[in-house]
């Protein structure tokens, strides 16, 4: 999921983390992977739109 649609599997991975930290169930490295890619994924997304907004809106100047 945070591949795919990374805001999601940032909230998603924040959810499982608290999950496992209440529980004790294993998976946590792999829920803090993805709440990290996911972080990472939708800063490189609003980054993306940004620049591509800005050239956008350069080129009609």
């Amino acid at each position: 999921m945070a591949i795919l649609v990374p805001i999601a599997g940032a909230v998603l991975g924040h959810i499982t983390l608290r999950q496992i930290a209440q529980t004790g169930e294993a998976g946590r490295g792999l829920a803090l992977a993805a709440t990290i890619i996911g972080w990472v994924g939708t800063v490189a997304w609003f980054a993306f739109w940004g620049f591509f907004l800005a050239q956008i809106g350069a080129m009609a100047v």
